[in-house]
């Protein structure tokens, strides 16, 4: 028995023990005197505080964080007219997950500063109730360390009473609201603002050098200053009044997902701002025509336009681009001098490709470039070679002055083989490539004076003519044997019929072909020959053909059309699918994303007469079609029309007693 009482008082000792220090460790800290945050001297020899514990900095006493991860729950100034703070030494960092609280300031002689330096400071919210008119600041100062505030910061006093201060490439993340009015916030030149909240934010009115717009929700600016550069990020959106800008300022869209300009950043006059930067791989798209005086920079992704939606690259400007970058659509550029200036166009299918003019005169003409990801033998005439052997089948350039009409050298530019005009060789020979324009009667040989790269890498080609014929502007050739350029399938179909399959394609552009394979696959990836036919015509104009699969197999059948030149390049169509055996009447689209602007549909169903539209995400009609459906599966290639922006589509197809839909990404 007396074991067991024994045992019973040694247990309650022990659960006292571990209450108590339970209950210390969860008490206040309190600094007592100058010294480390990890030295029990600063806190009267009590524990180092954690995340658990609430602080409280007694007057005249300086911290100094010397520890990586310092951190507690809560920080107070314990009495009115103290001197001291907090200095977070190197770069070692400072948490607190509630709020830094400084009280007011009622004698000329008195100061509390929080200096950040180089280090990193974070807190929930910073409130700094200086309101007497006594010159005694607080301040928060960083120098190129970071400060981060996640709910609001409150600055109670007057300019001179409360301060944060940005002396060096340091950053202060605002995640809520500021103060709009009291207390000051200075910045350097080199020094960045962001507004990074998830939710609506309000900007303070005042000059920012460097503005970053992050995270999510709408930012609403109002007497705002910006200098040096205002970067829209993450999925934010702006709302409010345009910002002043500085003479050299830059306006950056960096985010997260596809941006879409607003005239509230980007007026486009000109000035406002002078500089666009565009480092987005979701893309950002033009809305309104804008104006820069000086330099479009392309980091990253694309920049969607459309000859209404027009960028103009003033005279003084410049254009540059990185990782591929390019302008998708129409290019606007005011030239007034003989050096060359070179477009960044290209195409989601088609990537970058670039064209450069050189001016004959210093005559002012206004240059509109565009890229186009299409056979230049379907504009008026494209099929009249005059005296070229050939021109490229996959592309052309659209070259338009808007303003003036000096005549210029072309610069153009042919992709690396395995590009999207198709695999294997496209150049061979550089010495027998030359620029072509058209005179809307036939191609017109501009000859060719440079030229940069290699065959398979990708190059440039310069005319040697000053073009006047502006308009189509293409690659063209005096000897097709040694520059094949590309084969151009089209109206490529597969569909059921007669319990069998039919297969349909179109040539372009038929040249120095030795035939066409039909081949079969079950899974899309392993083919073998179906058919074979020999060409028609070989006259570089169109030739349709077909073909029928009397035996395909029940469930997925996958098509695709070989052509085989004579110099033994092997160009293929796209690959079809159609299934048979499945009774249910359905719609398929593939590919889901889409790149670029063909998408092909799939549809099972009984004959008759059926409609196909594609409808944006306002419920907007982009494209319509009939179809006469003969009935059972049928795949066809839907181009869409080259304004389509990336964003979300409806395919929708309607006919007797049938109405499917199918939502799709464009990217």
């Amino acid at each position: 028995m007396s074991k067991f009482l024994l045992f019973s008082k040694s247990l309650c000792v022990t659960a006292v023990l571990v209450l108590t220090g339970s209950l210390l460790n969860a008490q206040t800290r309190t600094a007592v005197a100058d010294g480390n945050w990890n030295s029990i001297a600063t806190w009267g020899g009590a524990s180092v505080p954690t995340s658990a514990n609430d602080v409280v900095i007694n007057n005249g006493v300086l911290v100094t964080v010397n520890v990586a991860s310092a951190a507690c729950a809560r920080i107070t100034f314990g009495a009115t007219d103290q001197t001291g703070g907090i200095t977070i030494s190197g770069t070692n960092s400072l948490t607190v997950t509630g709020a830094l609280t400084i009280g007011d300031m009622l004698d000329n002689t008195s100061g509390i500063t929080i200096s950040v330096g180089q280090g990193t400071f974070t807190a929930d919210s910073l409130i700094m109730a200086d309101v007497t008119a006594s010159n005694d600041d607080i301040a928060l100062t960083i120098s190129t360390g970071t400060a981060t505030i996640n709910s609001t910061i409150i600055m109670n006093g007057a300019v001179g009473e409360n301060l944060i201060s940005i002396s060096g490439a340091g950053e202060l993340n605002i995640m809520s609201e500021i103060s709009p009015v009291n207390g000051a916030l200075t910045v350097v030149a080199s020094a960045l603002v962001n507004y990074g909240g998830a939710g609506d934010q309000t900007l303070r009115g005042m000059t920012y050098t460097q503005l970053a717009l992050s995270g999510s929700g709408i930012k609403t600016i109002s007497g705002v200053t910006v200098s040096g550069l205002l970067s829209l990020q993450g999925t934010a959106t702006v709302a409010g009044t345009s910002p002043t800008y500085g003479a050299s300022a830059i306006l950056e869209y960096n985010g997260s997902a596809a941006q879409t300009v607003s005239a509230i950043e980007f007026p486009g006059t000109g000035a406002t701002p002078a500089n666009l930067r565009i480092d987005n791989t979701s893309g950002v798209t033009l809305v309104g025509a804008k104006s820069i005086n000086g330099a479009l920079t392309l980091v990253d992704g694309y920049l969607t336009t459309d000859n209404t939606n027009l960028l103009t690259i003033n005279a003084a400007g410049s254009a540059s681009t990185a990782n591929g970058a390019f302008v998708n659509g129409p290019l606007a550029k005011v030239k007034n001098t003989t050096a060359l200036f070179t477009f960044p166009v290209g195409t989601l299918v088609g990537g970058l490709r670039t064209i450069g003019v050189t001016p004959q005169s210093t005559t002012a003409t206004t240059y509109r470039a565009t890229f186009i990801s299409a056979d230049p033998h379907s504009i008026a005439n494209g099929n009249n070679l005059g005296t070229l052997q050939q021109v490229s089948g996959c592309e052309y350039w659209d070259l338009t002055p808007t303003s003036g009409t000096t005549a210029a050298r072309m610069t153009i530019s042919w992709p690396a083989s395995g590009s999207t005009c198709g695999s294997g060789p496209y150049v061979t020979n550089i010495n027998t490539l030359v620029v072509a324009s058209h005179n809307g009667t036939n191609w017109v040989n501009e000859l060719r004076a440079s030229s940069t790269g290699t065959p398979a890498g990708g190059g440039t080609i310069t005319s040697t003519n000053f073009v006047a014929n502006f308009g189509a502007i293409v690659i063209g050739t005096t000897n097709v044997s040694q520059n094949p350029l590309p084969v151009m399938f089209a109206d490529v179909r597969a569909f059921e019929k007669s319990n069998g399959v039919q297969i349909e394609w179109s040539n372009l552009t038929e040249r120095d072909l030795i035939g066409y394979s039909i081949e079969r696959s079950a899974n899309g990836t392993s083919f073998t020959t179906l058919s074979q036919q020999q060409p028609r015509s070989n006259t570089n104009d169109k030739e349709s053909y077909s073909g029928f699969d009397a035996t395909p197999t029940t469930g997925a059948n996958f098509y695709r059309i070989k052509a085989l030149e004579i110099g033994g390049k092997i160009v293929y169509s796209k690959i079809l699918r159609v299934d048979i055996g499945k009774s249910a009447q359905a719609i398929t689209l593939y590919p889901n994303p889409v790149t670029g602007n063909l998408v092909t549909i799939g549809l099972t169903a009984k004959q008759g007469q059926y409609t196909m539209k594609v409808l944006n995400s306002a419920g907007g009609e982009i494209y319509s079609q009939r179809m006469s459906h003969q009935g059972g599966s049928i795949t066809q290639t839907v181009e869409l029309p080259a304004s389509t922006k990336p964003g979300v589509y409806t395919m929708m197809v309607s006919g007797d007693n049938f109405r499917q839909a199918k939502i799709f990404v464009v990217q």
